[in-house]
């Protein structure tokens, strides 16, 4: 029996590989953001409270409260400010450390899947070729031994696969060192990170005599390790007593690259926060707002998501590096090319097509954070904050369980049911087993922004496109400029141009015979090789009207794919598999995999273009040889791929600063390219350029016509709630529908609303 990781076709080394990289799928870098961000939390909380308590004694001094009660007590509070101020760095140098080790892990995962990955394209070419070349080794060693060639194949069949197999099992040694010495970054990487984490903090808030009493030695209570030994991120809390320093066990506990666990719950909310919160529930009661204490909870969550409990937070970020472009009529255009008025193509909501919207608005700001998200076969740079269309795994809720049991008619006597009625009665006492909970994917699309996507999260990146039909072409004519484009031949004969079809293969040459049928032309063949070899040449008089009316087959091949229907782009995609594809079904696949082979140049940009129009995600691999480089034309492949990224395997780095550019349209979904890879994203929200303000994260707009009168500051906090509680409850009819809290609900990430 074979081993199960090493997957046909590879080499015996593969193996090494596999189990090497195995070791890096559980690592989760966003994990150890979070606790690194409850770290920094806690670190401005040790400030806080320090502050305050130096402020709320200050008053007493100077001569209002006097003797040695208020020296000792003024000597405590300064004690107490100091040690603070040594917790506080020593919060704010683990926080520190934890980013970097987010960004190490997050830049090592990648590294190893991206080693594997290339390791495994290079084998499966390298054996693609050597397929291709033994095949012609084998049918000239057969010609040889019909003594129509002079020479046998040098190498022979025989020589090529063993040569092959020889280099594929040294790829696989190359990358599983490679692997192996990227474990051992991680691992020192993970190791620094702990023994800062285990360090005491001297002078912290256990080496403060109470006032008036003798300094004690320092206990192993004033450090970030709590009562408690062993390596631990949070856990027991201390740092500024109470567990503010915590920040949830097992990020990145253990010293090893282990499971890692998910950030902790956020709890209630800080006191200023939840004085807010109560204080605009009142004025939200007293203008007929069905809120109570009851939702101070869903509304501190909400403020946490958008703005972290910040009023006076300013979200100007929801975009992308400026070398990012975009997708327009006009082609592919850069930040600085677009503008308002141009349409690019967007994903509408109501039909779950996407189609030609209009750009609003073009805007630009001069320094913004940048993360970048991504697996070994797709990735993004945005802001945190820049938003997606999501199509979550969502909980199916079990409905129709009894409520009375069947087998014996036993009923609950309490008066509210249970939700899943008398399911536990039943397999306890009859072995009867209900329905099991499910997940399915939502139908409803929601936004989910780049920083908050969770493993349910699923990223739609591309949806087939209604466009109109404004190239002059019949269907049969967009399929035939597809065959043209892709393995035909225009050239002049005489000062006239004409165009042709060269196919040998019987099947091939049939679907190009049909496609021709009335269409004016000649075909001639040739059988000198031994093998039909039929050419279909169009009349003159038609090649010249249908370049007049569509333009040419390749070098306008990008203009025609923008301009055709979704039916004339569907024929001329289909002809261009027919001509430089192939379709190979997998195990375990409905669907067969579809890869398109096609040079550099606008022929592969409009492939691109038009399997992203078609509802696939475009991958587009470019393949390269070692050997006698300057005898072999350069080639692409493009997959098709599903328009769906899950944020199961997705990674997330920090990717530093820059200038960065959005557009707003009007379906709040626009298409963008990243160096060869298009694909599907959200506009910018801050309309007509103002941005998200304020705790609950209000546009002015959205404020403007919501605010309460008498509270029209929308930096002011309570002004601020009011406004986005009004709104949530105008738009999605209360907190059941606020579409972050439904996602929560059911096991996904929060979404902005």
């Amino acid at each position: 029996m074979g081993d199960e990781r090493t997957e046909p076709g590879q080499p015996p080394e593969w193996r090494k590989v596999e189990d090497k990289a195995a070791q890096v799928e559980k690592v989760n870098p966003g994990a150890i953001h979070d606790v690194s961000r409850q770290f920094a939390e806690a670190s401005r909380s040790a400030g806080d409270h320090s502050a305050a308590l130096q402020n709320a004694t200050s008053a007493l001094q100077g001569g209002v409260w006097d003797g040695p009660a208020a020296e000792a007590f003024f000597d405590y509070v300064g004690r107490i400010g100091a040690a603070s101020t040594k917790v506080k760095d020593k919060l704010d140098e683990v926080a520190a450390e934890l980013d970097t080790l987010q960004e190490t892990l997050a830049r090592l995962k990648r590294d190893i899947e991206q080693t594997r990955e290339d390791a495994k394209e290079e084998i499966e070419e390298r054996s693609r070729q050597a397929d291709t070349d033994a095949k012609a080794a084998r049918e000239q060693q057969a010609a040889f031994q019909r003594g129509e060639v002079a020479k046998p194949p040098h190498p022979d069949e025989a020589t090529i696969r063993e040569e092959a197999a020889k280099a594929n099992g040294e790829t696989a040694e190359r990358a599983a060192t490679r692997i192996d010495d990227l474990l051992t970054q991680a691992n020192d990487a993970i190791e620094k990170a702990m023994r800062l984490v285990k360090e005491e903090v001297g002078g912290g808030f256990s080496a403060v005599p109470q006032p008036g009493s003798a300094p004690t030695a320092p206990s192993g209570s004033g450090g970030l390790n709590g009562a408690g030994p062993g390596p631990s991120v949070g856990g027991g809390g201390s740092g500024g007593g109470g567990g503010s320093g915590g920040g949830g066990g097992g990020a990145v506990g253990g010293g090893g690259l282990g499971p890692s666990g998910g950030p902790p719950s956020s709890g209630p909310p800080p006191g200023n926060v939840e004085q807010w919160i109560r204080e605009a529930i009142k004025i939200l009661q007293a203008n007929g707002i069905p809120v109570t204490e009851d939702n101070i909870d869903e509304i501190w969550t909400i403020i946490e998501k958008e703005s972290g409990g910040d009023p006076h937070a300013i979200n100007n970020w929801d975009c992308v590096p400026l070398d990012t472009m975009i997708l327009t009529r006009r082609g592919r255009l850069k930040h600085d090319q677009v503008r308002a008025g141009d349409q690019t193509i967007g994903r509408n909501p109501a039909t779950g097509r996407s189609e030609w919207t209009r750009i609003e608005e073009v805007i630009h700001y001069q320094d913004a954070p940048l993360i970048r998200i991504g697996n070994s076969r797709w990735h993004a740079t945005t802001t945190p904050n820049h938003r997606w269309v999501n199509l979550p795994r969502v909980g199916v809720r079990r409905s129709g369980l009894p409520v009375v049991c069947p087998e014996c008619g036993y009923q609950p006597r309490s008066a509210a049911q249970p939700a899943n009625g008398v399911a536990v009665h039943r397999r306890k006492a009859h072995g009867v087993v209900p329905p099991k909970q499910q997940s399915a994917y939502a139908t409803e699309s929601q936004f989910v922004s780049t920083a908050e996507i969770r493993s349910r999260d699923r990223l739609l990146v591309a949806a087939p496109a209604d466009t109109p039909a404004d190239l002059d072409v019949t269907v049969r004519e967009a399929a035939l400029l597809g065959w043209i484009a892709g393995d035909g031949q225009v050239e002049h004969r005489g000062r006239r141009l004409t165009m042709s079809i060269t196919q040998s293969k019987p099947r091939v040459v049939e679907q190009v015979r049909s496609l021709l049928a009335g269409v004016p032309h000649s075909v001639s063949v040739d059988d000198r090789a031994g093998r039909a070899r039929h050419q279909f040449r169009l009349e003159p008089g038609y090649t010249q009207d249908l370049l007049a009316r569509a333009g040419h087959p390749r070098s306008d091949a990008v203009t025609q794919v923008l301009a055709m229907s979704g039916e004339q782009r569907e024929a001329w995609l289909e002809a261009i598999i027919d001509a430089e594809g192939t379709r190979t079904m997998q195990p375990g696949y409905t669907k067969p995999q579809v890869t398109i082979y096609q040079a550099p140049g606008p022929v592969l940009e409009a492939t691109t273009l038009a399997v992203y129009l078609s509802g696939s995600r475009p991958r587009v691999l470019h393949s390269s040889r070692s050997e006698q480089p300057e005898t072999w034309s350069p080639e692409a492949a493009v997959k098709l791929n599903n328009a769906v990224i899950s944020g199961s395997f997705l990674t997330r780095e920090d990717a530093g600063r820059g200038e960065v550019w959005c557009v707003r349209t009007g379906l709040g979904t626009w298409t963008a390219f990243e160096e060869e890879q298009v694909f599907l994203t959200g506009n910018s929200n801050a309309a007509k350029g103002t941005p998200s303000k304020g705790l609950m994260q209000c546009i002015d707009p959205t404020f403007q016509a919501h605010k309460l009168p008498g509270h029209g500051d929308i930096y002011n906090p309570v002004d601020n709630i009011i406004a986005g509680v009004r709104y949530t409850f105008d738009r999605y009819g209360g907190f059941e529908g606020h579409p972050g809290l439904k996602s929560m609900a059911s096991g996904g990430g929060y979404q902005g609303y």
